[in-house]
């Protein structure tokens, strides 16, 4: 019987290599190319969607943005500045554009510009809205010497001279001891260079919130200083010992005995064991004891 001769067919159809070894069939290569080649091809398509994406992404963003205006300005933490006067000196204004705003530029007229502030963070809260967030110097009070007012810092370090006492409404009025040398931008020099005790008061004044309510610190002596409270009631607390008990004695008295209208007090705590009580005839006498 003839034996029927098979045609190799395309998978089966071997390709001897130079070694003697048969290569891979024809077929299966050409497939796998093609494979690769389609691959390619896809990424290739998605790479350049991706580009296209961008680019109208970023079109559309740069006709976008200079729609976004300012819309709100907010200030936190002031209390001797305005409102008004932080945004002023930002050179921030509702209407600008936020992409043209440059805020280390207002940072920078805000630290330097305002002598009062310690610190400052301005900053996007929306896309259009601005958080200005300060900070005050702490313990700010103002003297009078020779004739002009002078505001200084909690280092005694003069900040600003005026002729005008209004000029430092906001701060606590303090007559200080004997001063040798005053100047702005410089420390205040004194006679007796021990004066942390004034230190002592101003901070315990600002710190228990009674720096709004205090008409004058009176530091003139280190054993007979007092506090002017509302222009109506001095406490005399004589040296700064148990400060903070002496006040909070003052003030039990106070509410103890009241404050009637147009009358004016003298609490003395200097002696906690001996406190006393007395009414003034005039407001003047409050101020010069």
């Amino acid at each position: 019987m003839d034996q029927q001769t098979k045609r190799p067919t395309g998978d089966s159809l071997k390709v001897p290599s130079r070694t003697g070894k048969e290569r891979a069939p024809l077929a299966s290569g050409m497939s796998v190319r093609k494979r690769k080649k389609a691959r390619l091809l896809a990424r290739l398509r998605g790479v350049m969607l991706i580009v296209c994406g961008m680019i109208l992404f970023t079109g559309l963003l740069l006709a976008f943005l200079p729609m976004l205006r300012v819309k709100s300005i907010e200030v936190k933490g002031n209390v001797y500045y305005s409102t008004e006067e932080i945004i002023e000196m930002s050179n921030i204004k509702v209407g600008d554009e936020m992409l043209a705003l440059d805020l280390e530029d207002s940072w920078t007229r805000l630290v330097s510009g305002m002598e009062y502030l310690d610190y400052a963070v301005v900053r996007v809260k929306s896309p259009v809205s601005i958080v200005i967030e300060i900070t005050e110097k702490p313990s700010v009070a103002y003297t009078a010497y020779n004739g002009k007012y002078y505001s200084f810092d909690e280092s005694f370090c003069v900040l600003a001279e005026s002729d005008a006492k209004e000029a430092f409404s906001g701060f606590v009025f303090v007559e200080l001891p004997e001063i040798t040398a005053l100047s702005v931008g410089e420390s205040i020099r004194f006679a007796d260079e021990d004066v942390g005790y004034v230190q002592t008061l101003l901070d315990t004044v600002c710190g228990e919130g009674l720096a709004p309510h205090t008409t004058l610190l009176d530091c003139r002596g280190r054993y007979d200083s007092a506090i002017v409270l509302g222009g109506v009631c001095r406490i005399e607390v004589g040296s700064v010992r148990d400060l903070a008990a002496k006040l909070q004695l003052a003030q039990g008295i106070v509410v103890s005995k009241g404050v009637s209208e147009g009358q004016y007090v003298v609490v003395d705590v200097s002696d906690p064991a001996a406190a006393t009580y007395r009414i003034l005839s005039s407001a003047e006498l409050l101020l010069n004891q």
